[in-house]
């Protein structure tokens, strides 16, 4: 009956998927051991970044909605993150009253997806049994998607015009590094395009993954026993803005793109790099100078750019309560 109810397309691959040990579960096969220490590092400083940018980004309802690729048959992320909110909540400056958590979880994996429509019903039960929740933050699945990262159409069966600069949030954890082969930046280039795509102006684009330092490091070792890869430290810089300019709905005359935010990235551990991007409507006119800036490295640059068109008020919320939540400073 889940599988009646989840709408999922049927063809030969999703059944696949499905009804065998198709895909990649996230469980790290025998790489686990050697792993725990790094993601567990990363994990420390990733949830409370969500949190904050999950606060940041809520409507004036307090409601923020969510796509999240390779999310895992458990959500470990959505579910640590409302968990953390939750109890620290009184901590966060000028958060709403109470925050709703819209997702739509993705991923590969029959067991990840079967789990993850699973906890669709379990919540609309309780939520229809309790009549709400009363905690500060909720969390309810709007849709279940089936996707693999390695199609070259990332689109596919997705209505195009619905979710276009539909979700506040883009989050993509311990995922983009499992496509690498010789087209691989290609394929980030087309993950990156579309995550601009799905996210509205002044919203948010989170990425956790091993860089490349960390693939010499940690995943020559993994690949003995799990198949790993890594991603380029920056991301944006190595793809190209230009490259990953969208058309902005509103105005023919801009284009959406992403900025990385040096003051929401780190380099954890020798374990993974957590890249936060803002997505920002720039003028066509401005497209080549700020591609230059990237390139270039030009942080003055960069940030007139971003100060100019972006939501930079946002920006300095969420170091203001990550700091409050961890204790650590942002350089």
């Amino acid at each position: 009956q889940i599988l009646k109810d989840a709408r999922l397309p049927c063809d030969e691959l999703v059944q696949q998927s499905l009804h065998n040990d198709h895909g990649y579960s996230g469980n790290f096969g025998g790489s686990s051991v050697i792993a725990t220490v790094g993601i567990g590092a990363y994990r420390a400083w990733f949830t409370p970044l969500v949190a904050c940018v999950f606060a940041a980004a809520a409507d004036s309802c307090g409601n923020v909605s969510v796509f999240e690729d390779g999310a895992g048959a458990q959500l470990n992320v959505l579910k640590s993150t409302i968990a953390l909110l939750n109890s620290t909540h009184d901590l966060l400056d000028a958060a709403p009253k109470q925050l709703a958590i819209y997702a739509t979880p993705c991923d590969v994996f029959g067991e990840g997806l079967l789990s993850m429509l699973s906890m669709k019903h379990v919540l609309e039960h309780a939520k229809k049994e309790s009549g709400g929740s009363r905690e500060f933050a909720s969390l309810e699945i709007e849709e279940v998607l089936f996707r693999d990262l390695s199609m070259e159409n990332l689109e596919a069966g997705l209505d195009s015009d619905a979710i276009r600069s539909r979700y506040d949030v883009y989050i993509a954890s311990l995922v983009l590094h499992q496509t690498v082969d010789c087209k691989h930046l290609d394929r980030l280039s087309h993950q990156l395009r579309f995550a601009v795509t799905v996210v509205r102006e002044n919203g948010f684009i989170l990425s956790g993954e091993p860089g490349f330092g960390d693939y010499a490091f940690n995943c020559v070792v993994l690949n003995l026993v799990d198949r790993e890869g890594s991603v380029p430290i920056d991301m944006v810089q190595a793809i190209g803005v230009k490259k990953l300019a969208v058309p902005f709905e509103r105005d023919a005359g801009y284009v959406k793109v992403p900025i990385r935010v040096g003051l929401l990235s780190q380099h954890l551990h020798h374990a993974v790099v957590v890249q936060t991007m803002i997505v920002v409507a720039i003028p066509l006119a401005a497209l080549d100078s700020l591609d230059v800036a990237v390139c270039t490295g030009d942080a003055a640059s960069i940030s007139s750019i971003l100060q100019t068109y972006g939501n930079y008020d946002a920006i300095q919320r969420i170091v203001f309560n990550f700091t409050n939540l961890t204790e650590t400073p942002m350089s």
